[in-house]
Protein backbone atom coordinates (compact mmCIF):
# COMPACT_ATOMS: atom_id res chain seq x y z
CA UNK A 1 0.00 0.00 0.00
CA UNK A 2 2.88 2.07 0.61
CA UNK A 3 4.11 2.09 -2.66
CA UNK A 4 0.55 3.53 -4.03
CA UNK A 5 0.90 6.73 -1.40
CA UNK A 6 4.41 7.10 -3.04
CA UNK A 7 3.42 7.12 -6.20
CA UNK A 8 0.95 9.69 -5.26
CA UNK A 9 3.50 11.79 -3.93
CA UNK A 10 5.91 11.76 -7.21
CA UNK A 11 3.10 12.70 -9.20
CA UNK A 12 1.82 15.48 -6.56
CA UNK A 13 5.31 16.90 -6.30
CA UNK A 14 5.46 16.16 -2.66
CA UNK A 15 1.70 16.75 -2.27
CA UNK A 16 2.06 20.61 -3.29
CA UNK A 17 -1.35 21.17 -4.01
CA UNK A 18 -2.29 20.08 -0.79
CA UNK A 19 0.25 22.66 0.94
CA UNK A 20 -1.62 26.36 1.44
CA UNK A 21 0.39 29.52 2.74
CA UNK A 22 -3.27 30.05 4.90
CA UNK A 23 -3.21 26.55 6.18
CA UNK A 24 -1.15 25.98 9.32
CA UNK A 25 0.09 22.43 9.58
CA UNK A 26 0.55 21.11 12.90
CA UNK A 27 1.38 17.37 13.35
CA UNK A 28 1.06 15.54 16.67
CA UNK A 29 4.24 12.76 17.97
CA UNK A 30 3.45 11.31 21.79
CA UNK A 31 6.40 8.81 21.69
CA UNK A 32 9.57 8.39 19.05
CA UNK A 33 11.04 4.80 19.68
CA UNK A 34 11.65 1.59 17.73
CA UNK A 35 10.58 -0.82 20.53
CA UNK A 36 8.53 -3.67 19.16
CA UNK A 37 5.10 -2.84 20.47
CA UNK A 38 1.82 -4.20 20.38
CA UNK A 39 -0.91 -1.68 21.61
CA UNK A 40 -0.19 1.76 20.90
CA UNK A 41 3.14 1.50 19.11
CA UNK A 42 5.51 4.65 18.95
CA UNK A 43 6.40 6.29 15.19
CA UNK A 44 9.77 4.79 14.09
CA UNK A 45 12.74 7.71 14.81
CA UNK A 46 12.77 6.88 11.22
CA UNK A 47 9.88 7.85 10.15
CA UNK A 48 9.92 10.58 12.59
CA UNK A 49 13.14 12.00 11.75
CA UNK A 50 12.01 11.79 7.76
CA UNK A 51 8.66 13.54 8.50
CA UNK A 52 10.22 16.52 10.25
CA UNK A 53 13.40 16.57 7.95
CA UNK A 54 10.28 17.25 4.88
CA UNK A 55 8.80 19.57 7.06
CA UNK A 56 11.85 21.68 7.16
CA UNK A 57 12.11 21.61 3.87
CA UNK A 58 8.53 22.29 2.88
CA UNK A 59 7.55 24.61 5.99
CA UNK A 60 8.32 27.82 7.91
CA UNK A 61 8.75 25.40 11.49
CA UNK A 62 7.56 27.99 14.06
CA UNK A 63 6.15 27.96 17.78
CA UNK A 64 2.91 28.90 18.49
CA UNK A 65 4.24 32.39 19.65
CA UNK A 66 4.96 32.99 16.29
CA UNK A 67 2.03 31.60 14.36
CA UNK A 68 0.43 36.04 14.52
CA UNK A 69 3.91 37.44 12.96
CA UNK A 70 4.37 35.06 10.72
CA UNK A 71 0.48 35.34 9.40
CA UNK A 72 0.70 38.79 9.40
CA UNK A 73 3.77 39.04 7.53
CA UNK A 74 2.48 38.42 4.49
CA UNK A 75 4.30 34.53 4.07
CA UNK A 76 6.46 32.76 1.25
CA UNK A 77 6.36 29.49 2.20
CA UNK A 78 3.31 27.57 4.31
CA UNK A 79 3.93 27.39 8.29
CA UNK A 80 4.30 24.22 10.47
CA UNK A 81 4.83 23.45 14.23
CA UNK A 82 5.76 20.03 15.33
CA UNK A 83 4.25 19.33 18.65
CA UNK A 84 4.78 16.73 21.16
CA UNK A 85 2.02 15.87 24.52
CA UNK A 86 2.56 13.45 27.50
CA UNK A 87 5.84 14.09 28.29
CA UNK A 88 7.70 10.90 27.41
CA UNK A 89 11.37 10.69 27.92
CA UNK A 90 11.63 9.83 24.18
CA UNK A 91 11.90 13.67 24.04
CA UNK A 92 15.42 13.51 25.91
CA UNK A 93 16.52 10.39 24.31
CA UNK A 94 15.58 10.90 20.63
CA UNK A 95 14.08 14.35 19.81
CA UNK A 96 16.05 16.76 21.19
CA UNK A 97 19.41 15.40 19.97
CA UNK A 98 18.22 15.41 16.71
CA UNK A 99 16.06 18.73 16.54
CA UNK A 100 18.67 20.88 17.79
CA UNK A 101 21.69 18.71 14.93
CA UNK A 102 18.81 20.22 12.54
CA UNK A 103 17.87 23.63 14.73
CA UNK A 104 13.98 22.33 14.19
CA UNK A 105 11.52 24.38 16.90
CA UNK A 106 8.99 22.07 18.65
CA UNK A 107 6.45 22.36 20.95
CA UNK A 108 6.03 19.80 24.60
CA UNK A 109 2.69 19.55 26.26
CA UNK A 110 3.36 17.72 29.88
CA UNK A 111 0.41 16.58 31.88
CA UNK A 112 1.76 17.50 35.37
CA UNK A 113 1.07 15.03 37.54
CA UNK A 114 3.77 12.79 35.95
CA UNK A 115 6.34 14.87 37.49
CA UNK A 116 4.75 13.27 40.74
CA UNK A 117 4.57 10.20 40.14
CA UNK A 118 7.25 9.61 37.66
CA UNK A 119 4.59 7.67 35.81
CA UNK A 120 3.57 8.20 32.47
CA UNK A 121 -0.89 9.47 32.61
CA UNK A 122 -3.09 6.38 32.88
CA UNK A 123 -4.22 5.51 29.42
CA UNK A 124 -0.44 5.12 28.48
CA UNK A 125 0.00 2.80 31.97
CA UNK A 126 -2.90 0.51 30.58
CA UNK A 127 -1.26 0.19 27.49
CA UNK A 128 2.07 -0.57 28.79
CA UNK A 129 0.71 -2.89 31.02
CA UNK A 130 -1.25 -4.81 28.19
CA UNK A 131 2.47 -4.95 25.73
CA UNK A 132 3.46 -6.80 29.03
CA UNK A 133 0.49 -9.64 29.30
CA UNK A 134 1.45 -11.15 26.44
CA UNK A 135 -0.40 -13.87 26.71
CA UNK A 136 -3.97 -11.73 27.76
CA UNK A 137 -6.88 -13.37 26.01
CA UNK A 138 -9.21 -10.35 27.64
CA UNK A 139 -9.51 -8.91 30.81
CA UNK A 140 -12.16 -8.01 33.24
CA UNK A 141 -12.65 -5.64 36.34
CA UNK A 142 -16.42 -5.88 37.66
CA UNK A 143 -16.30 -2.51 39.38
CA UNK A 144 -15.93 -1.07 36.18
CA UNK A 145 -17.14 -3.26 33.17
CA UNK A 146 -20.02 -5.01 32.48
CA UNK A 147 -18.19 -7.68 30.21
CA UNK A 148 -14.63 -8.56 29.46
CA UNK A 149 -12.67 -6.62 26.63
CA UNK A 150 -11.60 -9.27 24.57
CA UNK A 151 -7.58 -8.65 23.90
CA UNK A 152 -7.19 -8.26 19.91
CA UNK A 153 -3.77 -8.96 18.85
CA UNK A 154 -4.24 -8.96 15.35
CA UNK A 155 -6.13 -5.56 15.10
CA UNK A 156 -4.91 -3.98 18.18
CA UNK A 157 -6.59 -0.46 17.84
CA UNK A 158 -9.92 -2.50 18.73
CA UNK A 159 -8.40 -3.39 21.49
CA UNK A 160 -6.80 0.25 22.48
CA UNK A 161 -10.27 2.07 21.39
CA UNK A 162 -11.98 -0.11 24.12
CA UNK A 163 -9.49 0.64 26.82
CA UNK A 164 -9.30 4.45 25.83
CA UNK A 165 -13.54 4.83 25.94
CA UNK A 166 -13.62 3.00 29.43
CA UNK A 167 -10.76 5.72 30.81
CA UNK A 168 -12.39 8.74 28.85
CA UNK A 169 -15.56 8.53 30.38
CA UNK A 170 -13.80 8.07 34.27
CA UNK A 171 -13.35 10.71 36.42
CA UNK A 172 -9.36 11.30 37.86
CA UNK A 173 -9.91 9.09 40.85
CA UNK A 174 -11.84 6.38 39.15
CA UNK A 175 -8.92 6.71 36.22
CA UNK A 176 -6.40 5.74 38.81
CA UNK A 177 -8.39 3.38 40.98
CA UNK A 178 -8.68 1.33 36.99
CA UNK A 179 -5.28 1.42 36.02
CA UNK A 180 -4.32 0.46 40.19
CA UNK A 181 -6.58 -2.99 39.45
CA UNK A 182 -5.23 -3.81 35.85
CA UNK A 183 -1.84 -3.29 37.51
CA UNK A 184 -2.49 -5.36 40.33
CA UNK A 185 -4.28 -7.97 38.54
CA UNK A 186 -1.93 -8.57 35.54
CA UNK A 187 1.72 -8.29 38.27
CA UNK A 188 2.88 -5.34 36.22
CA UNK A 189 6.34 -4.99 37.41
CA UNK A 190 6.72 -0.78 37.81
CA UNK A 191 10.10 -0.39 36.50
CA UNK A 192 8.71 -1.94 32.96
CA UNK A 193 6.31 1.06 32.02
CA UNK A 194 7.14 3.65 29.80
CA UNK A 195 9.73 6.59 31.16
CA UNK A 196 8.91 10.67 31.46
CA UNK A 197 10.64 13.33 31.97
CA UNK A 198 11.43 14.94 35.10
CA UNK A 199 11.45 18.12 36.88
CA UNK A 200 15.24 18.97 36.14
CA UNK A 201 14.57 17.88 32.39
CA UNK A 202 11.50 19.78 32.18
CA UNK A 203 14.01 22.93 33.35
CA UNK A 204 16.54 22.33 31.07
CA UNK A 205 14.06 22.16 28.22
CA UNK A 206 12.62 25.52 29.28
CA UNK A 207 15.86 27.54 28.62
CA UNK A 208 16.20 25.90 24.75
CA UNK A 209 15.00 28.73 22.41
CA UNK A 210 14.06 25.50 20.48
CA UNK A 211 11.30 24.41 22.88
CA UNK A 212 8.07 25.81 23.53
CA UNK A 213 6.14 24.82 26.67
CA UNK A 214 2.46 23.77 27.15
CA UNK A 215 0.19 22.03 29.53
CA UNK A 216 -1.26 18.53 28.52
CA UNK A 217 -3.49 18.95 32.03
CA UNK A 218 -2.82 17.89 35.40
CA UNK A 219 -4.03 14.09 35.15
CA UNK A 220 -5.02 13.59 31.39
CA UNK A 221 -8.52 13.92 32.45
CA UNK A 222 -11.04 14.45 29.41
CA UNK A 223 -12.28 17.75 30.65
CA UNK A 224 -15.94 17.60 28.53
CA UNK A 225 -16.22 14.31 30.60
CA UNK A 226 -15.88 16.03 34.25
CA UNK A 227 -17.63 18.94 36.34
CA UNK A 228 -16.88 22.25 35.70
CA UNK A 229 -14.69 22.24 38.93
CA UNK A 230 -12.64 19.62 38.29
CA UNK A 231 -11.90 20.61 34.71
CA UNK A 232 -11.24 24.28 36.17
CA UNK A 233 -8.34 22.82 38.24
CA UNK A 234 -7.42 20.83 35.66
CA UNK A 235 -6.36 23.87 33.68
CA UNK A 236 -5.13 26.00 36.56
CA UNK A 237 -2.79 23.78 38.79
CA UNK A 238 -0.87 22.48 35.63
CA UNK A 239 -0.43 25.86 34.72
CA UNK A 240 0.79 26.83 38.05
CA UNK A 241 3.39 23.86 38.19
CA UNK A 242 5.05 24.34 34.55
CA UNK A 243 4.83 28.19 35.28
CA UNK A 244 7.05 27.62 38.84
CA UNK A 245 9.24 24.93 37.21
CA UNK A 246 10.13 26.93 33.88
CA UNK A 247 9.48 30.21 35.10
CA UNK A 248 7.74 31.00 31.96
CA UNK A 249 3.82 32.06 31.24
CA UNK A 250 2.07 29.22 29.83
CA UNK A 251 0.03 29.66 27.00
CA UNK A 252 -0.16 26.81 25.35
CA UNK A 253 -2.92 24.05 26.07
CA UNK A 254 -3.16 20.88 24.57
CA UNK A 255 -6.65 19.04 25.30
CA UNK A 256 -6.43 15.14 26.37
CA UNK A 257 -7.40 13.03 23.74
CA UNK A 258 -8.30 16.45 21.92
CA UNK A 259 -12.01 16.77 23.32
CA UNK A 260 -13.26 20.21 24.18
CA UNK A 261 -16.04 21.99 23.86
CA UNK A 262 -17.10 26.22 24.35
CA UNK A 263 -17.09 25.68 27.94
CA UNK A 264 -13.59 24.31 28.20
CA UNK A 265 -12.14 26.73 26.00
CA UNK A 266 -13.79 29.21 27.83
CA UNK A 267 -12.25 28.18 31.13
CA UNK A 268 -9.05 28.02 29.27
CA UNK A 269 -8.97 31.43 28.01
CA UNK A 270 -10.32 33.05 31.29
CA UNK A 271 -7.05 30.97 32.74
CA UNK A 272 -4.58 32.72 30.75
CA UNK A 273 -4.22 30.46 27.67
CA UNK A 274 -3.69 31.63 24.44
CA UNK A 275 -3.23 28.89 22.24
CA UNK A 276 -5.94 26.08 22.77
CA UNK A 277 -4.58 22.69 20.85
CA UNK A 278 -6.99 20.32 19.69
CA UNK A 279 -6.81 17.35 17.26
CA UNK A 280 -9.18 16.78 14.78
CA UNK A 281 -6.49 15.81 11.85
CA UNK A 282 -7.16 18.48 9.72
CA UNK A 283 -4.98 22.08 9.64
CA UNK A 284 -6.16 25.24 10.83
CA UNK A 285 -7.74 27.96 8.21
CA UNK A 286 -5.66 31.13 8.88
CA UNK A 287 -8.17 34.23 7.29
CA UNK A 288 -8.13 38.00 7.80
CA UNK A 289 -10.84 37.33 10.62
CA UNK A 290 -8.91 35.06 12.69
CA UNK A 291 -9.06 35.68 15.88
CA UNK A 292 -5.07 34.99 17.42
CA UNK A 293 -5.78 35.99 21.21
CA UNK A 294 -7.56 32.87 22.12
CA UNK A 295 -7.53 30.86 18.57
CA UNK A 296 -8.05 27.08 18.72
CA UNK A 297 -5.30 24.96 16.63
CA UNK A 298 -6.24 22.03 15.09
CA UNK A 299 -3.05 18.74 14.84
CA UNK A 300 -2.91 15.87 12.66
CA UNK A 301 -1.80 12.98 14.94
CA UNK A 302 0.96 10.85 14.09
CA UNK A 303 0.94 7.10 14.61
CA UNK A 304 1.93 4.94 11.06
CA UNK A 305 4.99 3.47 11.20
CA UNK A 306 6.29 4.09 7.60
CA UNK A 307 7.00 7.19 6.21
CA UNK A 308 4.91 7.39 3.09
CA UNK A 309 1.53 6.31 5.23
CA UNK A 310 2.35 9.34 7.81
CA UNK A 311 2.95 11.59 4.77
CA UNK A 312 -0.67 10.40 3.09
CA UNK A 313 -2.35 10.61 6.43
CA UNK A 314 -1.23 14.09 7.06
CA UNK A 315 -1.98 15.66 3.73
CA UNK A 316 -5.69 14.08 3.81
CA UNK A 317 -5.10 11.48 0.68
CA UNK A 318 -5.95 8.50 2.94
CA UNK A 319 -8.89 9.80 3.89
CA UNK A 320 -10.02 10.64 0.87
CA UNK A 321 -9.44 7.65 -0.81
CA UNK A 322 -12.08 5.76 2.27
CA UNK A 323 -13.90 8.30 1.10
CA UNK A 324 -14.02 7.08 -2.82
CA UNK A 325 -14.23 4.06 -1.55
CA UNK A 326 -16.90 3.93 0.11
CA UNK A 327 -19.05 5.39 -2.44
Amino acid sequence: MHLIFRLIRLLTLNYRPFRNKQELLVVLFHQVNDKPLTFYPAVPTKVYQEMCLFLKKKYEILHFAEVEKHYQSNPKKPAAIITFDDGMYDIIEHVLPFMESHQLKFNINIDTEILETKLPQDFLRVYDILNHSNTLTEYMDETYLTEPIKINYVTPIVTENEFTAILSNLNKEDKRKFTLNMHKKLTMNPDLYSRVISDEQLTTLAKNKLVEIGSHSHSHSVLTKINTEAASYELAHSKQILEKITQQNIPVFAYPNGASNELTDQLASDLGYKYLLKTDDKTTHINKNFNFKAASYYRINQYHQNTELALAHTFGVIQKMKKLIKK
